[in-house]
């Protein structure tokens, strides 16, 4: 998508399910995909929890909150070991966050997408990345 298609946060397909549900969104979600809807390819990294049920209060049990702590810090350490694999990545972030701080954009949303969404990101990252060494 280029910077035009750039879309808010809140209305992108992962985010979806932060949003209040109805039952249409709820049985939207679990109905099976058709020849017109096809699976998504990519793999899910989140961590994938057994099903909670909360205590009458609304909030997790120690045990739920120990397991829910321990797959986060595992989903951090995969992070971090596929940023170390992959120093083009590192080049990214590293430009963006100079451009941040040069540019103070006020749409900083809409700055982050045009960013990633640019066509010469990967010379400008390479560039970025020779000037550092």
């Amino acid at each position: 998508p280029g910077p035009d298609q750039c879309r808010p946060l809140d209305a992108a397909p992962e985010r979806r399910s932060r949003l209040p549900q109805t039952s249409a969104t709820r049985r939207q979600q679990t109905q099976r995909p058709t020849p017109h809807q096809p699976r998504s390819r990519t793999r899910d990294r989140r961590p994938q929890l057994a099903a909670v049920e909360t205590m009458p209060d609304g909030l997790l049990s120690q045990e739920h909150e120990a397991a829910l702590a321990a797959a986060k810090q595992k989903l951090r350490e995969e992070n971090e070991e596929y940023i170390r694999q992959h120093p083009e990545l590192r080049g990214a972030i590293r430009l963006l966050m100079a451009k941040l701080l040069d540019d103070t954009p006020e749409d900083l949303q809409q700055y982050v997408c045009e960013f990633f969404t640019d066509p010469d990101l990967e010379r400008k990252v390479e560039e970025f990345m020779l000037q550092k060494v």
